[in-house]
């Protein structure tokens, strides 16, 4: 049988074990990267933008694609848009609220209740009612995005600043752009 590293099944849920100390194995990995601090912030700031859509789905996808059209870093996008996670989930009702208020197509406000109902008497029923209140989370989703990525970015470019720089590539390193034969 294979000797599995430390992390795995019973060190994982210890609260000294390795569960606890990946946020920090993360946030080591993205201070070493070569990117400045400007865009390493703005992927970290994406990927949290990203994570706070009230999409059920999709956004790892959403922030995969930004990060390659935008050349921005997949890992600050990607630990952005994990970190954001507990934020979405206490905007995620807030958004559907303000969004049921803001669209006129939804007149009439649906309480939980009646989405719980809806869910009892069919998924039919409740995508019915959830994908109208959902449109309109995502327009305040949308018409929020700038502030939340302007808060995001100036409070983590205040953090990366500081970081320690990463070694300078050795001359025979062939992948050293600076090392032309």
């Amino acid at each position: 049988m294979p000797d599995f590293p430390s992390m795995f099944i019973p060190n994982a849920f210890k609260p000294t074990g390795m569960l606890l100390l990946r946020p920090q194995m993360v946030w080591n990995r993205l201070c070493v990267q070569a990117d400045s601090p400007h865009r390493l912030a703005l992927g970290l700031s994406v990927g949290a933008v990203l994570g706070l859509s009230p999409l059920l789905w999709g956004s790892s996808l959403l922030g995969i694609t930004l990060a390659w059209r935008l050349r921005l870093n997949l890992l600050a996008v990607q630990a952005g848009n994990c970190a954001s996670y507990p934020l979405h989930v206490v905007l995620f009702i807030p958004f559907l609220w303000v969004g049921q208020k803001l669209l006129p197509a939804s007149s009439q406000p649906v309480p939980l209740s009646a989405w719980r109902v809806a869910l009892a008497a069919g998924p039919q029923s409740f995508m019915h009612s959830f994908w109208q209140a959902n449109l309109g989370a995502l327009a305040v989703w949308l018409l929020s995005s700038p502030l939340w990525l302007g808060i995001f970015y100036l409070g983590l470019r205040g953090l990366l600043k500081g970081r320690p720089r990463p070694l300078a590539h050795d001359e025979t390193d062939p992948h050293n752009k600076s090392n032309k034969s």
